[in-house]
């Protein structure tokens, strides 16, 4: 058996749009329509999903997070992305390309993402994300990643280790810059 395994396309997004992250305290909150657990043979009520992204948006809230409701661009997810930034007054952006998809994603700062290739996509720009999980691909994705302690499950309520693991990737983020930049500095 000859059979190797190969990175999604979605991983050079940021290469084949020439994209950037951009510097940003976004939250972006990524919609898939709550029917496409049944639709994949998993037997999540609807209600399960919007009680998850009800959660998550109170959560971040109450941490005076900015949030911006987005989708990868389904016109069933669009329309539930629009009642529920409707239902919040919360921003929502609904692209209408794979380069708009990707802009949007580069404007966050972290992303809870319905979509794999909205990690995929996020992993490609080194933005932070955590998922719902509601198929192998995901958990796969995560995995494969060192990113598996970013995976959620419908029932979250808490976002604070998700949250606290983003924040102190951040800190050892900005740590590095400042001695990067003392040494090179000193030379």
């Amino acid at each position: 058996n000859n059979a190797v395994l190969v990175g999604d396309i979605a991983l050079y997004t940021n290469e084949t749009f020439n994209v950037e992250k951009k510097d940003s305290n976004i939250i972006g909150i990524n919609i898939i329509r709550s029917c496409i657990f049944k639709e994949y043979g998993k037997k999540v009520a609807d209600e399960e999903y919007l009680s998850f992204i009800d959660n998550a948006i109170n959560f971040f809230n109450k941490k005076n997070k900015k949030i911006i409701i987005y989708t990868n661009g389904d016109k069933k997810d669009n329309e539930l992305a629009l009642k529920i930034g409707k239902k919040y007054n919360i921003e929502t952006i609904i692209p209408h390309t794979t380069k708009e998809l990707v802009e949007v994603i580069a404007s966050f700062n972290f992303i809870i993402a319905s979509r794999l290739h909205s990690s995929i996509i996020a992993y490609s720009l080194k933005i932070s994300s955590a998922s719902v999980v509601w198929n192998d691909k995901i958990k796969d994705f995560y995995t494969l990643t060192k990113n598996a302690n970013n995976l959620l499950n419908l029932k979250e309520k808490n976002f604070d280790k998700i949250l606290s693991n983003f924040e102190e990737k951040e800190k050892l983020k900005e740590k590095t810059k400042y001695c990067l930049s003392n040494f090179l500095n000193d030379k």
